[in-house]
C-alpha cells in the first residue's frame, strides 16, 4: 500500500513531534489493517470482521467480562491485541510471530500510542525518537511498503535531536524552530500558573529564582548565594531532593512564587517538585514522571516485562493488594500498566486513561522505586 502521506518533522515542536509520530502509526495501522482484511475477506468472507468481534463478545461474556469490540480492521490497537490475546486468531498469520520479541516491541507501540494521544504533555523529540524506533521495527519486521520511509523520518528525527539538522527555507512556507524562539526569561514570568503534576512539562514562563543543585546534595540560591537547603521541608527533603539528584545530579532549579520547582530534564522544562511549607496542590497523575519499566498484569500475575518476574502478590500489603485487585476488576487481561515516580497505578489504554489506586514502594519489584513512597 502506498500513497499515504508520513510527515517529516522540520523542528522538535510538540505540533511537529505528534504530526511525525501520528502519521507514522496510521500508515502503519493502514497498511497492515488492509493487508489482513484482503486475506480475511478471501478466506472468511465479507462479514470476517464482525464475525470475529461477536465471537470474541461471547468469549468475554463466559468469563463475566465485557469484549470491547472494535469496528475497524485499520486500528493499531486490534491489529495488535487481537492475535496476541487470543492465539487460535486467524489474524495470526498476518504478522511476524517468529521475529524476536515481536509482540513486547509492537505492544510497546501501541501503548505509547495511547499514551501520546491520552497525555497532555507537549510531546518532545527525545521521545518521539523513541516512538520512532518502535514504528520502524514493526514496519520492518511486517514487511510494510512503509518502511524505508519510516527509517528516513527516524534519521530526520536523530537528526534534529542532535541538532545537526538544517532545514531549507521555502518562500511559502516558514516552520518556526526552537533555534527561532527566544528562550524563556524570568522576567517573562509575570503570573505563575498552576503546574499540572511532578513531571508535566511546565506551563508558562521561567521562574524568577534561581537555585544551584550542587554534587553534594547542597542547594545555593544563585541571588543570595546562600545554602537554602532547610527551606526544604523534611518531607521535600526525602521526596523532591532525592528525586532531582537521581534526574541530573547538579544543575539549575527554579522556584516560584507558589512553590513550584522547574528543571531542564533531558532538554525539556518539566515541574520537578515542590518548594517549602506550603499545600501542594492535587496531581494529575497522567502527566507524572514513569518508572521506566511496564508491567503485564493477569488474573494470576504482575509481571515485570523487562525480565519476566512476577511480583510476590502474597507479601504485598493492603494498600497495593487493594490497588491490584481494581485494576483486575476494570482490565482486560494481560493489560500493560505503569506506575508513576511515586506510586500511582494506571493504564494509556485504547479507551482513554485509568486510574485505579496506590503502589506502596515497599511492596513493589525490588530497586524499581528510586523514591520510596510515602
Amino acid at each position: 500500500m502506498t500513497g499515504y502521506e508520513v510527515h517529516f518533522p522540520e523542528s522538535d515542536s510538540p505540533g511537529q513531534c505528534l504530526a511525525a509520530f501520528g502519521t507514522a502509526i496510521s500508515a502503519i495501522g493502514l497498511e497492515l489493517g488492509t493487508r489482513i482484511s484482503t486475506g480475511m475477506t478471501e478466506s472468511h468472507g465479507a462479514q470476517w470482521l464482525d464475525q470475529l468481534e461477536r465471537l470474541r463478545e461471547i468469549q468475554a461474556l463466559d468469563k463475566g467480562r465485557k469484549h470491547l469490540r472494535t469496528w475497524s480492521a485499520y486500528d493499531i490497537n486490534w491489529i495488535v491485541n487481537e492475535p496476541y490475546h487470543n492465539t487460535e486468531s486467524p489474524v495470526r498469520k498476518y504478522l511476524p510471530l517468529g521475529a524476536y520479541k515481536f509482540f513486547d516491541n509492537a505492544r510497546e507501540l501501541v501503548e505509547t500510542r495511547n499514551r501520546w494521544y491520552h497525555d497532555f504533555n507537549p510531546h518532545n523529540i527525545n521521545d518521539l525518537a523513541k516512538a520512532i524506533e518502535l514504528c520502524v521495527y514493526v514496519a520492518s519486521k511486517c514487511e510494510l511498503a512503509i518502511a524505508p520511509t519510516l527509517e528516513s523520518v527516524r534519521r530526520r528525527v536523530n537528526e534534529i535531536k542532535a541538532g545537526t539538522y538544517k532545514r531549507e527555507l521555502e518562500a511559502k512556507e516558514s516552520v518556526p524552530t526552537v533555534a527561532d524562539t527566544p528562550a524563556p526569561t524570568p522576567e517573562e514570568n509575570e503570573t505563575a500558573e498552576i503546574q499540572r503534576a511532578v513531571g508535566a512539562v511546565w506551563v508558562g514562563g521561567l521562574p524568577l529564582r534561581k537555585i544551584e543543585l550542587r554534587s553534594s546534595g547542597a542547594l545555593i540560591d544563585a541571588n543570595l548565594q546562600a545554602n537554602v537547603t532547610s527551606e526544604l521541608t523534611e518531607d521535600q527533603q526525602e521526596r523532591y531532593l532525592k528525586l532531582w539528584k537521581l534526574l541530573f545530579k547538579q544543575g539549575w532549579l527554579w522556584v516560584d512564587e507558589l512553590g513550584q520547582v522547574a528543571a531542564y530534564v533531558q532538554g525539556v522544562l518539566r515541574c520537578v517538585g515542590f518548594w517549602g511549607d506550603i499545600q501542594e496542590p492535587a496531581q494529575d497523575p497522567f502527566s507524572k514522571f514513569l518508572l521506566p519499566h511496564s508491567y503485564e498484569i493477569t488474573p494470576d500475575a504482575l509481571i515485570d516485562r523487562a525480565s519476566g518476574s512476577e511480583l510476590q502478590e502474597k507479601h504485598v500489603g493492603n494498600v497495593t493488594a487493594s490497588t491490584l485487585k481494581r485494576a483486575r476488576m476494570e482490565l482486560s487481561d494481560n493489560e500493560l500498566v505503569r506506575v508513576t515516580w511515586d506510586g500511582d497505578l494506571i493504564c494509556f489504554s485504547s479507551n482513554g486513561v485509568e486510574y485505579f489506586g496506590e503502589i506502596e514502594s515497599q511492596d513493589w519489584f525490588s530497586s524499581h522505586f528510586s523514591v520510596a513512597t510515602s
